[in-house]
């Protein structure tokens, strides 16, 4: 009787701890939203005690990292997680969280200028999830900065079948216009976003871009930048 009731004292403990994990987890992401990443950096040390083969802590905090502001952080963190594995993928969940790495990695890139490494990422992130909108959405716009208009088209056609808000649909459509010297169309799309952004990132990058735009148009739009 004792082997089985041994065997079922290690199965409960492990539920037990993954149960833990993930409640911890989700603690991070919700300190994350806040903007507590004192507090989402205490529940991600947490977690990854708890389970440091299971890959979602790692993520939050390549997550709190880029919330951070902090890109120089976030591109470390995440090469090294992604370069130097301690967790295994098991499942499709599993594959989802590390396409989440490499779309945070590829804003970090772009946030820093860095517009080649930021491609390469964002593809990497597609490759493993062909699902979300945002990754093409993101990786039309850095298609577009580096002078690709076309295949920045493509990139937003998916994105739009796979559901992209209108916001984000206008941001890209300014990038693209910029990108094919179509100031004035660009103007147009860019504040339409900037009107309708329903994250303050969104807006920010849109308003940096319409700035742009009328610098690029000349003096005589110094009043509108």
């Amino acid at each position: 009787l004792s082997r089985p009731m041994v065997g079922s004292g290690w199965i409960t403990m492990g539920r037990e701890r993954l149960t833990a994990y993930n409640r911890t987890v989700e603690e991070a992401d919700s300190y994350i939203d806040a903007g507590r990443y004192d507090q989402a950096e205490g529940a991600i040390k947490e977690a990854v005690e708890l389970l440091p083969d299971r890959i979602f802590a790692y993520e939050k905090e390549v997550l709190r990292l880029y919330s951070m502001g902090d890109y120089d952080g976030t591109v470390a963190y995440a090469r090294d997680v992604i370069n130097n594995p301690a967790y295994v993928i098991g499942g499709e969940a599993d594959e989802k969280s590390l396409a989440n790495i490499f779309y945070v990695l590829g804003n970090a890139y772009y946030e820093k200028g860095d517009y080649a490494n930021g491609e390469s990422c964002l593809r990497e992130g597609i490759e493993r999830n062909l699902e979300n909108s945002l990754y093409f959405r993101d990786y039309a716009i850095i298609l577009a900065k580096t002078g690709q208009a076309d295949k920045a088209q493509t990139a937003l056609d998916t994105a739009i079948g796979l559901g992209l808000g209108e916001d984000s649909i206008y941001m890209v459509q300014g990038e693209i216009a910029y990108s094919r010297g179509e100031d004035e169309k660009a103007v147009q799309h860019l504040t339409d976003s900037i009107r309708s952004a329903e994250s303050e990132e969104l807006k920010r990058r849109a308003a940096i871009l319409c700035a742009q735009v009328y610098q690029r148009l000349g003096d005589g739009y110094l009043d509108q930048e």
